[in-house]
């Protein structure tokens, strides 16, 4: 038996802040292989960046006569990561984006991409790094120029596109916020799940997210409710999950004017199970797609529209 492999057209790569992830695509834009590592960009000692991504996918180019065209995306265009690609401002446009790439010294078609902002001067300062990429890639699947767009995740984004553009979007630290509360805080003492989600307690998070004293309020209870036994301990977890992702959605999905639009759900299996729940249980409607396809959708969409790749 041969062990060839094929040529790859194009190597994706999603590199963030605690994990990296590698995709070899085939000539149509498909997922060929998917590599995935710990090493985020808070986890590469000294800035090797070039080793750590060598190690991942080396044997990936060197199956091809010429140099595989590596196109990167996240947090490793910031001021932490290899070379920082600066921000494109609001609205972004793909073509904004393909004009902001930024090519990699002494590495042979190696390119990351920008990430995006929203400027000081409106009062409500935000950027993003990675996220514009699977926004961009979700729309070229779904084949819509306009859309609200829910991300999941440690900092969690929702983006407004508005023909074809991004045109605002808002983060909520609710990944993290959970994380603090679940593991430093006096909720913590409490709680004795294992990891495994609770619908009903999660549910219960939710409806009580509507009700009137607001989110530090709200969070309090998670205490009172295990210490007056109304909630049981592997079940309090759930419930300030579903305490913070909804007033997350409550206050954000406003934000981007979702009440007409049917909102794309991109994100991890487990957190976009959470969501999805949410979601239904708020009477939003929304079609849920997988971030890996986003991603890979966005940056070979990006390559081809910059000549990059036939």
């Amino acid at each position: 038996m041969s062990n060839h492999r094929p040529a790859f057209s194009l190597i994706c790569v999603d590199w963030g802040t605690t994990n990296l992830r590698a995709f070899a695509l085939d000539e149509h834009g498909n997922i060929a292989e998917k590599r995935e590592s710990e090493s985020g960009i808070q986890n590469v000692q000294q800035g090797d960046f070039k080793s750590i991504l060598n190690g991942l996918i080396q044997d990936w180019q060197t199956n091809n006569s010429e140099s595989t065209l590596v196109l990167m995306s996240g947090m490793i265009g910031s001021r932490q990561g290899w070379l920082e690609a600066p921000y494109a401002t609001c609205p972004v446009s793909p073509q904004d984006l393909i004009d902001g790439l930024v090519s990699v010294p002494d590495e042979n078609s190696t390119w990351i991409t920008p990430g995006i902002c929203v400027p000081a001067e409106t009062g409500r300062p935000d950027v993003m790094r990675g996220e514009e990429t699977q926004v961009f890639g979700a729309l070229r699947f779904l084949q819509r120029d306009d859309a609200v767009l829910c991300l999941p995740g440690t900092h969690s984004k929702w983006v407004a596109v508005d023909q074809g553009a991004i045109t605002r979007f808002s983060t909520a630290m609710t990944g993290e916020v959970f994380h603090v509360m679940r593991e430093h805080s006096i909720l913590a003492t409490l709680m004795t799940d294992n990891g495994e989600h609770d619908a009903r307690a999660f549910g219960e998070g939710l409806k009580q997210s509507a009700e009137p004293g607001g989110l530090l309020n709200h969070l309090f209870t998670v205490r009172s409710k295990g210490l007056f036994n109304s909630l049981p301990g592997n079940a309090l977890s759930s419930y300030l999950s579903g305490i913070l992702i909804g007033h997350e959605i409550r206050e954000l999905a406003s934000l981007t004017h979702t009440e007409s639009k049917e909102i794309i759900l991109l994100g991890s299996s487990i957190l976009s199970k959470r969501y999805a729940q949410a979601l239904t249980l708020m009477g939003l409607s929304f079609v849920a797609l997988d971030n890996d396809i986003a991603t890979t959708q966005g940056l070979f969409s990006m390559a081809q529209q910059a000549g990059l790749i036939k």
